[in-house]
């Protein structure tokens, strides 16, 4: 006895089906492309004109990904500077820090530092209920 194949046998075909499809379609414009245009020459660039990123690549299909899909080189550098810019700011910030945790373990003259972050709402909302316990204190009295 043998196991039933035909599940197997489907999804094979299937794949199969499918990449060849898509292969073929990949195939197919690749010839084209390659034999209407070719690699692309560099040549001279007219005054006045400033070529786009994409324009630098050697192949119509890598300029259109370079295009299309790619961010520019310029883009991709600015993202790297903005990236080490906040390192820095974060070590400097952490140098900081470490010195001032120092000179108050030197010095000694405070417990430690911290600070605890409060809400403005709430520092209103008890803002508002002091000056009305101040303004009526004989509806409050049992609270005291």
């Amino acid at each position: 006895m043998r196991p039933a194949t035909l599940h197997w046998s489907r999804t094979k075909n299937l794949m199969h089906f499918h990449a060849f499809m898509g292969f073929g379609v990949l195939f197919t414009t690749m010839f084209v492309v390659n034999l209407i245009w070719g690699e692309c020459e560099l040549t001279d660039i007219p005054e006045g004109y400033e070529p786009h990123y994409w324009e630098y690549e050697r192949h119509p299909l890598s300029q259109w990904f370079a295009k299309y899909y790619y961010t520019s080189p310029q883009r991709d550098h600015e993202k790297f500077l903005s990236k080490i810019s906040f390192l820095n700011q974060k070590r400097l910030w952490a140098l900081e820090e470490q010195r001032v945790k120092h000179l108050v373990f030197e010095r000694g003259d405070y417990k430690a530092w911290y600070y605890v972050p409060v809400k403005a709402k709430w520092v209103e909302y008890e803002n508002y209920r002091a000056d009305r316990i101040r303004q009526n204190v004989e509806d409050f009295i049992h609270m005291m």
